[in-house]
């Protein structure tokens, strides 16, 4: 269980003045991914580790769309509830925009709704 998230904004859902908690596997684990692909390499002081190392491995020189999806392939299934990748589609626009959409597998055997992330390389 975590902290339920509103899709659209990201912020914290409130519901009469409570918290709500996700209340499935795969609920948990689009917000769980979607936080992890969202946040750069070091920028969470508590966990330098968590991340995409965006700087190093994403921008700055020409990468190769094979090499960032390997990059993302291989976060998504670093998330513990994580047991596959169901689905995993890509693109890297004329504009240097790298979009992502997928689904995921959670380790108790339900599919995520599918996971876009866009970004500008």
């Amino acid at each position: 269980m975590d902290i339920l998230l509103i899709k659209e904004t990201g912020d914290v859902a409130f519901q009469n003045g409570a918290i709500p908690v996700t209340d499935e596997a795969r609920q948990s684990v689009a917000q769980r991914l979607t936080i992890l692909l969202s946040t750069f390499k070091a920028e969470w002081f508590i966990d330098q580790d968590y991340g995409i190392d965006y700087i190093g491995q994403v921008m700055g020189r020409k990468r190769s769309k094979s090499a960032i999806d390997t990059l993302f392939q291989s976060a998504i299934l670093s998330e513990p509830l994580v047991k596959s990748i169901a689905s995993f589609s890509s693109d890297i626009g004329s504009d240097r925009k790298y979009s992502v959409t997928f689904t995921a597998i959670t380790d108790t055997g339900e599919i995520t709704e599918p996971i876009t992330i866009n970004l500008g390389l």
